[in-house]
């Protein structure tokens, strides 16, 4: 039998919480979301399941609403955000995105368990095109700057939607960079899947959720207006040939993307480490 699901709209109640979790959705099996709540006395007060906080710390959650959600409704609610790339809220074409970026690492954890370098180089070189204009285009130079006095804290929030940007662009760096000699760098893969995967989850649950309360009709107007000009003008890159790529590489600037994955990732356990800024627990 499938279990039931719910999406639960919440605040956190850490008071000095600044990341982009402090309210939003989750969505989770109604059991689940049960033995969260037993754990906490307060009514309607539930303990962030693992991963929800942006810190990575659990953190008492207050529960603002409870949807239940049957197969149908959930099927319908994909259905609405692949249609949404016609939308006319730049927020639900984002999201909409989003969702192609994970059917292709659906596609990449293929190219991984086959071992296919020469398959893994196309849909890396794909998903690098995507990152580039959603990410580093449509989001930091069009939406981001038109936030700032809109939203509260979007300043703390934008770094650190941009740290995660510049994280998994320069493990992808790296990871392509060992497809040119034929190696295939699980560790790496991984990294970028799930860092994608729980970047894509913060920002439709909790970020987009956010400004879309603070955005106006006119203000979304113009971002949806600039991000189709975007989107025409924009140049992808060709994957080319892998063996063309190694003949004009060097083992030098290879290790240049491994070192610059290695201080990203020292940088996230050390930045998790000391708290994060706002949440102070031990993690779970």
């Amino acid at each position: 039998m499938t279990a039931k699901k719910v999406r639960v709209t919440y605040k956190c109640l850490h008071p000095s919480c600044i990341v982009f979790c402090k309210e939003g959705m989750l969505t989770m099996d109604e059991d689940v979301f049960k033995g969260l709540l037993a754990e906490n006395k307060e009514k309607d007060v539930f303990k962030s399941p693992r991963g929800a906080c942006r810190m990575g710390f659990s953190q008492p959650f207050k529960s603002e609403g409870v949807e239940n959600l049957d197969e149908n409704a959930a099927a319908g609610e994909a259905q609405k955000q692949v249609a949404s790339l016609d939308s006319d809220n730049p927020l639900e074409v984002l999201v909409a995105e989003h969702q192609r970026v994970l059917e292709k690492l659906d596609e990449i954890e293929e190219h991984l368990k086959k071992r296919d370098v020469d398959g893994l180089w196309v849909a890396s070189a794909a998903l690098e095109n995507d990152i580039v204009l959603h990410s580093v285009q449509k989001e930091e130079e069009l939406l981001f700057p038109r936030v700032g006095n809109l939203v509260p804290l979007a300043e703390g929030l934008v770094t650190i939607i941009q740290e995660d940007h510049r994280e998994f662009m320069t493990l992808l760096h790296s990871f392509r960079s060992a497809l040119v000699d034929g190696d295939i760098l699980d560790g790496l893969a991984r990294s970028i899947i799930v860092n994608l995967r729980s970047h894509i989850r913060k920002e439709d649950d909790e970020f987009f959720y956010l400004l879309d309360k603070h955005l106006d009709h006119k203000t979304k107007e113009i971002i949806l207006k600039e991000m189709k000009k975007m989107y025409e003008a924009f140049v992808p890159m060709e994957a080319g040939d892998r063996a063309a790529a190694r003949d004009r590489s060097t083992s030098k600037a290879r290790s240049h993307y491994d070192e610059a994955a290695d201080a990203a990732r020292d940088a996230r356990l050390a930045d998790a480490a000391s708290g994060g800024g706002c949440c102070h627990e031990s993690p779970d």
